[in-house]
């Protein structure tokens, strides 16, 4: 996409002046307008960049003149961006920072490395975080599973968390029933940190006593990649099993079942090249290529590695 110079399609100079951090308001805006995720918001910010013209001069301009520069889609969302749209990105900024939530831009300080190094131009643009942010620094293994394991597959999920943390390796997981919850509390338990990577926004995560005390404590961490008041939806969900393996160095994951949110936090991996261990459920088959499978050094796992230049195909693909 080639953008005229702004100058010459009559843009104001105000909107011409450059900024060097992007606004987090006309992030939540931007994000918030229909058909517009984190990689359609990268490219506008980078072509606004590219021009010298911060995100909020795009914000209301009639969509003839956008679309001159941007695609349908991005055109119809800025355009959208008028001055309510901004109001209630400001209101919910301010509402997180009023309920001491870190609201944390892709080029500030806090953004964790990983998130952009892993996921490219799908990493999130704009991230809410409650807790201790010194814990993204750390070495991180995912540790997730199904809502309902059994109660050999919830004794490995904890003893995995429970080593974890007695290495000093932080705990990422999402929170839900089962092997999450029984990951997050061993660790903590062990005395260690965990964060908990939410599928939607802060402001509608209820989390149990023992997370929030240990939030306060700064022992564990919420983070959302969402807009703070938005509830859970299936994509949030998978975006948020993407999140947990891109701050992970490593994947454990305790018996999943049918296709879905934790096989696919390993699948993440397998394709980054990340190690990853799966505990199948009891009376069905590992859900990742055998092909794949390595010796495992942690017993109740098995143990898979991508080689270089592959891609994997989950087993039940194979045969539709």
């Amino acid at each position: 996409m080639c953008l005229k110079d702004p100058k010459s399609s009559g843009w104001s100079d105000a909107s011409a002046r450059p900024t060097a951090i992007v606004d987090a308001v006309s992030l939540l805006a931007l994000r918030m307008q229909r058909g517009i995720g984190d990689a359609t918001a990268r490219r506008i910010i980078v072509a606004a960049k590219e021009h010298h013209t911060p995100l909020e001069g795009l914000f209301g301009l009639p969509l003839s003149r956008l679309s001159q520069r941007f695609p349908g889609a991005q055109a119809r969302a800025l355009a959208a961006c008028d001055g309510a749209a901004v109001a209630q990105a400001q209101r919910q900024i301010d509402n997180a920072r009023d309920s001491a939530i870190h609201v944390i831009p892709l080029d500030a300080p806090h953004y964790p490395p990983a998130l952009s190094n892993a996921m490219g131009e799908a990493a999130p643009v704009l991230l809410f975080a409650q807790g201790e942010l010194g814990l993204l620094s750390l070495p991180g293994a995912a540790v997730v599973g199904r809502r309902t394991p059994s109660a050999d597959g919830v004794q490995l999920a904890v003893a995995t968390a429970r080593r974890l943390a007695a290495e000093g390796t932080l705990v990422v997981s999402g929170g839900a029933a089962g092997v999450d919850s029984a990951a997050h509390q061993a660790a903590l338990e062990a005395g260690g940190g965990t964060v908990v990577v939410l599928p939607q926004g802060i402001f509608t995560y209820h989390p149990p006593g023992h997370l929030r005390s240990a939030v306060a404590e700064g022992r564990a961490l919420f983070l959302s990649a969402f807009p703070p008041e938005d509830r859970w939806r299936t994509p949030l969900a998978v975006m948020r099993n993407e999140i947990i393996s891109a701050l992970a160095d490593v994947v454990y994951v305790v018996e999943p079942g049918r296709p879905g949110g934790s096989q696919l936090t390993g699948m993440h991996g397998l394709r980054r090249h990340k190690p990853v261990y799966c505990r199948p459920c009891p009376g069905r088959p590992s859900p990742y290529d055998p092909a794949l499978e390595i010796p495992s050094p942690f017993a109740g796992y098995l143990a898979y590695r991508l080689p270089p230049c592959e891609s994997p195909v989950p087993k039940q693909q194979r045969f539709l």
